[in-house]
């Protein structure tokens, strides 16, 4: 402070500088994990970004600068403006050493309170494939590690997605009934699309019977799910030519979907 009790200039604009690396790094932090970052070290960036926004509120009390990056915006266009941000923090090296902290999210932004953001983030870019052949349990872990792995590269092949998962493992006990769920998790969201937007060309193709793709759903999602698909069937049973079905987690007329997605629905379907 300066002697006439008023903010001390050069400590203002530090303070000033330090809040638009923090609104910028905001921004970049909502984004997607850079391809072929882990995805647990981009957490421990987000958290820090969003602990260094809440340092700020207590900096510009201090110097008195205004608002900070998580105080409600005085416009809709308060986060259209950011400044550029930098690439450094897209580095692995740069992510190997940062801890872990608390999570905070900018209001403008943030999902519901019950929703855990980071959650939803990996649910988002996450598939689920059921009746994919489990390895032997005699097998070793390597091995079945190693026969997954081989599993999913084809069957992502053949949805033409050019990528690996970050993620492969499967949920649930072993059962000698059949084979788990495999959970995928993908390096972005445009692949999820990709494969889910392919899905329909498993249909009767008997090197993949029985081998069902989906995204990942909380177990209220999921029962809401097959909640629409069970009454798609009951409306296909009582007349085959039935144009409804469920897009995009919602039941649809088939003349309402885009005409580019129409094709993949040619009498009955779920995307």
């Amino acid at each position: 402070m300066s002697p006439t009790g008023g903010a001390d200039p050069s400590a203002k604009k530090q303070a000033g500088t330090f809040q638009n690396m923090c609104v910028s790094a905001l921004a970049l932090a909502m984004e997607d994990a850079p391809s072929g970052v882990d995805t647990t070290k981009w957490k421990a960036v987000t958290d820090l970004l969003h602990s260094l926004a809440k340092a700020l509120e207590h900096v510009a009390g201090q110097v008195g600068i205004g608002p900070s990056p998580l105080s409600p915006p005085s416009s809709s266009s308060a986060y259209c403006s950011l400044p550029s941000t930098s690439h450094a923090l897209s580095s692995p090296h740069a992510l190997s050493s940062l801890p872990s902290a608390p999570s905070l999210t900018p209001p403008s932004t943030s999902p519901p309170s019950s929703v855990d953001p980071f959650e939803l983030h990996l649910r988002q870019k996450s598939l689920v494939v059921a009746g994919l052949p489990e390895p032997d349990a005699s097998l070793g872990l390597e091995d079945r590690c190693e026969a997954d792995r081989k599993g999913v590269a084809r069957l992502l092949g053949y949805l033409q997605v050019d990528t690996m998962p970050n993620q492969i493992f499967r949920m649930g006990k072993q059962s000698l009934d059949r084979p788990r769920l495999l959970k995928l998790v993908m390096p972005a969201r445009s692949f999820v699309f990709t494969a889910l937007k392919n899905a329909t060309k498993l249909r009767g193709n008997s090197d993949f019977e029985g081998i069902y793709i989906r995204q990942s759903m909380t177990r209220e999602e999921l029962s809401r799910h097959q909640e629409m698909r069970a009454t798609v069937r009951d409306l296909r049973a009582k007349d085959s030519a039935s144009p409804f079905v469920v897009y995009r987690g919602e039941i649809w007329h088939k003349g309402d979907i885009p005409s580019r997605v129409r094709s993949r629905f040619p009498n009955q379907g779920n995307f």
